[in-house]
């Protein structure tokens, strides 16, 4: 497929999705599952075709919970989580819309330590597994984009009485 034939069709993509004129939030607050910084700058760069192993380990910590307006809603809280997300990624050579056609799943093992007033609770497991079963990327000189639709299989333990969880 030429350039330009590849490019229409990047662009056919990327103006359905933005003229589609709503916003969905997946998660609370509209907040991602990735946390800032994990893929670093090369976000939207997927490797050439081959199979892939990446190890992401990440600490999160915070001491306050504000409310809607930014206040701290509790007087004492303290939140420590630490999380190793094993990612397995296959690309293929097989071309879709002059993409590169790919696939991933993440394993993310994770420890929530939380304390409020009163209590304290800490856990550790298997959190929510994601997988892609198709990822598109393309790849220019001096660019890269690529496209998928990651679903999340609720394996990690959850209860909403719970003050630590990990899926």
């Amino acid at each position: 497929m030429s350039y330009i034939k590849r490019l229409c069709s990047l662009l056919l993509l990327l103006s359905v999705l933005l003229l589609s004129g709503r916003q969905a939030c997946a998660t609370e607050g509209g907040g991602g599952a990735y946390p800032n910084g994990a893929e670093d700058f090369m976000s939207g760069a997927v490797p050439p075709p081959g199979t892939y192993f990446i190890n992401y380990f990440t600490y999160y910590s915070a001491d306050k919970l504000a409310d809607n307006s930014g206040k701290s809603a509790l007087p004492v809280f303290k939140l420590n989580v630490t999380a190793d997300v094993l990612r397995l990624i296959h690309v293929t050579d097989k071309q879709i819309l002059g993409g590169f056609w790919a696939m991933h799943l993440f394993l993310p093992i994770m420890n929530v330590d939380v304390t409020v007033p009163g209590a304290a609770k800490s856990k550790t497991g298997l959190g929510d597994i994601i997988i892609d079963p198709f990822i598109l990327s393309w790849h220019g000189k001096n660019w890269h984009a690529a496209t998928g639709l990651d679903l999340y299989i609720p394996t990690g333990s959850y209860d909403k009485n719970d003050l630590a969880n990990v899926g």
